[in-house]
């Protein structure tokens, strides 16, 4: 699914990658973003996918229902 199709903003999800990109946002490796149960948005700031990732700090992240 597309963000578009999820009904995100592709501009604001640009802003976002932008934002993190420019250090704006400190230690964010990557977003992901599921809407109806399917991935809608996934960016990576600090390797891929297949990056290993420390996930002690995982009680950070945030989700919306």
């Amino acid at each position: 699914m597309s963000a578009s199709e999820g009904g995100l903003s592709e501009a604001r999800l640009h802003a976002l990658d932008a934002a993190i990109r420019s250090g704006e946002f400190k230690k964010i490796g990557s977003v992901l973003v599921a809407r109806h149960g399917k991935l809608a948005y996934e960016g990576y700031f600090d390797g891929d996918a297949d990056t290993l990732r420390d996930t002690r700090s995982a009680t950070k992240s945030i989700t919306m229902c």
